[in-house]
C-alpha cells in the first residue's frame, strides 16, 4: 500500500513541474515580451514626435495615395476574378453541351445497333422481332421513319398470329 501512495506522490510532483513549466512558457514569457515591446514603442514614439508636422502631412498624403492604389488594385482583382469566373462558366457550359451531344450520339448508335440486330432476328422469322422492327420503323428508332414499311412489318407479324401486332392493328 505504501508503494502505491509513494508512486502517486512522485507522479503528482512530476505533473506539477510540467504545469509550472507550461505556465512560465505561455504566460510569463509573453507578458515580459509585451512589456519590452511596449517600452520600445514608447521610445520610438517619443523620438518621432519631435519631427516637424510637414512629415506627418506627407505620411498622411502618402497613405491616401496608397489607399487609392489599393482600391484600384482591388477593383482590378475583382474585374479579373469576374472574367475568370465567366470563362470557367463558359467552359463548364461547353463541357455540358459536349456531354449532352456525346450522350445523344451514344444513344443513337445504340438504337442503330438494336435496329440492325432486330432486323436480323426478324429475317430469321421471329414474330416478336418482326413486330418490334415494324414499330421501330414507324417511330424512327435507330433508322429513318418509314411508316409504310413499318406497317408492312407489323401486318406480317399479325399474319403469323402474333397477339400484340393484331392488337396494334385493331387500335389503328
Amino acid at each position: 500500500m505504501k508503494t502505491k501512495f509513494k508512486f502517486k506522490n512522485e507522479l503528482a510532483s512530476g505533473a506539477g513541474d510540467v504545469f509550472l513549466g507550461l505556465v512560465l512558457f505561455f504566460i510569463v514569457l509573453p507578458i515580459g515580451s509585451c512589456i519590452f515591446l511596449a517600452s520600445c514603442g514608447a521610445i520610438l514614439s517619443s523620438t518621432t514626435s519631435n519631427t516637424n508636422t510637414s512629415a506627418v502631412e506627407t505620411t498622411s498624403t502618402s497613405n491616401t495615395a496608397e489607399y487609392v492604389e489599393s482600391k484600384e488594385a482591388r477593383d482590378f482583382r475583382v474585374a479579373e476574378g469576374m472574367r475568370k469566373y465567366q470563362e470557367e462558366q463558359k467552359i463548364i457550359e461547353q463541357r455540358r453541351a459536349q456531354s449532352a451531344e456525346t450522350e445523344r450520339l451514344q444513344k443513337k448508335e445504340k438504337l442503330e445497333r438494336l435496329f440492325e440486330s432486330t432486323k436480323r432476328r426478324a429475317l430469321d422469322g421471329s414474330a416478336d422481332a418482326i413486330f418490334s422492327l415494324g414499330k421501330m420503323l414507324l417511330n424512327g428508332e435507330g433508322t429513318e421513319t418509314n411508316k409504310i414499311s413499318g406497317l408492312k412489318w407489323i401486318k406480317i407479324a399479325a399474319d403469323v398470329e402474333y397477339g400484340p401486332a393484331i392488337e396494334f392493328l385493331k387500335e389503328r
